[in-house]
């Protein structure tokens, strides 16, 4: 239903609003219920992970991963990984991309966290996985790596 949709998008805000500020126990069960109510928000879903990586809950992280993994629509390492960097969530970007870049040999992956390197001021780390990226011909990975071996 249109309200329904509208209630979803209402919580997923709220949660997302109670995050920034830094309180994840209200976050997490605004975000929880918008997961309830809307079994396919991915958005949502990937906070709820966020936040249960920060608590270091191995248990309802896995769980999370793996719905996002095996739901639909299916959600990748990178996809993840980006979004993390998105939200400002730089190691836990770090993580899902390396993850995509192992796991799921994803070479673009490596463009997204060379950037996530280079805004963390990670220069040399930057570089050496946009060198990789290069080497694999990924297209845009020589631009980006041409900006960041500019940095200072």
């Amino acid at each position: 239903t249109a309200a329904g949709g509208k209630n979803t998008q209402i919580l997923g805000m709220l949660g997302t609003f109670f995050l920034q500020k830094g309180d994840a126990t209200k976050a997490e069960q605004f975000l929880s219920k918008a997961v309830a109510a809307e079994p396919k928000n991915v958005e949502a879903k990937v906070l709820l992970l966020g936040i249960y990586e920060m608590q270091k809950n191995t248990a309802k992280v896995n769980s999370t991963y793996n719905q996002l993994k095996s739901g639909t629509p299916k959600v990748t390492n990178a996809q993840i990984g980006t979004y993390f960097a998105q939200a400002g969530a730089g190691d836990l970007a770090v993580k899902y991309l390396q993850k995509s870049i192992s796991e799921d040999k994803n070479n673009e992956a490596k463009v997204v966290l060379g950037q996530v390197y280079a805004a963390a001021g990670k220069k040399a780390e930057a570089v050496k996985v946009l060198e990789e990226a290069v080497k694999a011909k990924v297209k845009g990975a020589a631009d980006v790596l041409k900006q960041v071996q500019s940095m200072k």
